[in-house]
């Protein structure tokens, strides 16, 4: 992690982001949850010690366990849409260049699939669980959409192949 970047970013943030930072991102890397604290307290920010002390003492913090059992669920989006899913949620690079690894792609998008929501809730600036899972079904019904075309247009081809032979 590169700490003065860091450092700087958070010194920019209005107070009332660093406060929504502290308070919603809990789930957030850890090493930045610590430069965000140490920031909020060189400003004198009033955040409540209950606050600090769940996000700095217990990195495995969620307050929302309910919450985020919910984005235990499938992920059609990341599953049959991965290389624009993927870049519409700012997942690292790494997993859009997997997908051109034969063999390799078929087990990423089944990982997609499986945690894409647990993988990409973190990224987003959605700062709801059931937001995120909102937008996330219109990923999965673009993809299932997407999956159905590309089966009746083989279909189609595949009979117009059959009707010319």
């Amino acid at each position: 992690m590169n700490k003065e970047f860091f450092e700087r970013k958070l010194r920019e943030l209005e107070d009332s982001k660093l406060i929504d930072l502290l308070r919603i991102k809990h789930n957030a890397n850890q090493d930045l949850i610590q430069l965000a604290t140490e920031e909020a307290r060189r400003r004198n920010l009033k955040i409540e010690p209950a606050d600090f002390q769940n996000i700095t003492s217990n990195p495995q913090f969620h307050p929302d366990v309910e919450d985020s059992n919910k984005l235990l669920k499938w992920n059609w989006g990341a599953f049959l849409l991965a290389p624009f899913w993927i870049l519409a949620n700012k997942l690292s690079v790494g997993w859009f260049l997997l997908l051109f690894v034969p063999l390799v792609n078929i087990v990423a998008l089944f990982y997609l699939g499986f945690n894409g929501n647990r993988l990409a809730y973190p990224k987003s600036n959605i700062n709801s669980v059931d937001e995120f899972l909102d937008l996330q079904k219109e990923w999965n019904t673009w993809g299932v959409r997407f999956f159905w075309i590309l089966f009746v247009f083989s279909i189609v081809k595949l009979c117009v192949e059959i009707i010319r032979d």
